[in-house]
Parts: C-alpha cells; sequence; structure tokens
C-alpha cells in the first residue's frame, strides 16, 4: 500500500473507527467504571464518540471515491481521534477510580499512532486536490425514500449504542 494516497487514508480511518468500536463501555476492551461523572456528561461524551465513530465510515468511503470534502474531513477525524486517545492516556477525562486495562492501554497506544498518519495523509490529500475535484453527480431523480430510511436507522443505531454505552459506563 502505497503512503499518502486516498485508499491509506481511508483504510487508517476505517481501521480507526473499527478501533473505537471495541472501547465501547461495556465492550470487550473498555472495563473501567465511570460513575463518577455526572450522566449529563456521559451522555454527551458517548454522543460524541459515536458520532465520530458512525461518521468516520462514511467519510472513509468519500475518502476512498477521492471526495476532497472527505479528505478535508478526515483530517478532522484523524486530529479528533488523536484528542481523545491523548486525554485519556494523559488522565484527563474520563477519569475513573479503576485502573486502564493493559489491552485498554495498548488499543488506545494503537489508536493514537493510527491518527497521526491519518491526519498528515488526508490533510495532504486535501490540499493537493483541487477544489473541484470529484464534483461531478449521476443524473436523475435521487432515491429520497431508501436515504431517509437509512437515515433514520443510523440514528435508531446511534441511540443504540449511546444508551449501552451511558449504562455500562455509569457501573
Amino acid at each position: 500500500m502505497k503512503i499518502g494516497t486516498p485508499r491509506t487514508a481511508s483504510l487508517l480511518l476505517a481501521a480507526s473507527a473499527l478501533l473505537l468500536t471495541a472501547m465501547v463501555p461495556g465492550g470487550p476492551l473498555e472495563a473501567r467504571s465511570f460513575a463518577g461523572i455526572a450522566p449529563a456528561v456521559l451522555v454527551a461524551f458517548n454522543t460524541f464518540l459515536t458520532s465520530l465513530g458512525l461518521a468516520s465510515f462514511g467519510i472513509a468511503y468519500g475518502v476512498w471515491r477521492q471526495r476532497r470534502w472527505a479528505m478535508g474531513a478526515a483530517a478532522v477525524c484523524g486530529a479528533l481521534y488523536f484528542c481523545v486517545y491523548a486525554l485519556d492516556l494523559g488522565g484527563v477525562f474520563p477519569v475513573s477510580a479503576n485502573a486502564m486495562p493493559r489491552a485498554l492501554l495498548a488499543a488506545e497506544l494503537l489508536g493514537t499512532a493510527l491518527s497521526l498518519p491519518l491526519t498528515a495523509c488526508a490533510l495532504r490529500l486535501h490540499q493537493t486536490m483541487a477544489p473541484s475535484a470529484r464534483l461531478t453527480r449521476a443524473s436523475g431523480p435521487k432515491p429520497r425514500l431508501p436515504l431517509a430510511l437509512g437515515i433514520i436507522a443510523l440514528g435508531i443505531l446511534a441511540a443504540g449504542i449511546i444508551a449501552f454505552a451511558t449504562r455500562a459506563a455509569m457501573r
């Protein structure tokens, strides 16, 4: 795989999103309790993380398809992944009375390591791609019902993830 290509950025972003999904409270890696954090703060944080993870999959597709907007969005996602991991590894947020499990520590270090080349690669691609690049759209009517149903399904999925993660984090 050649470094600095849309394919590289897309795969780094998808890998970052998949790694984040394994770190959901109550999941295979995150076993700490965050009962000391206000429920509203946990809901907001889990909403942010869920949005970041789910959006990353759509953005990764846009990067794969060489859409300029997706390159910029991927760079932002990479920076956000870095911030999330740096804050947790630095003990800033979220704070738990429980020690970080070794597997979670390893996953967060890997996530941090993925975020740096992701951000750099996506930013470079965004800066070098012409502003009008890949803006062509298919002609014909757009299927609105499937799109609306997809958005509703994604919203239901996100709400389920947020509820599950928040409940698990408060134990």
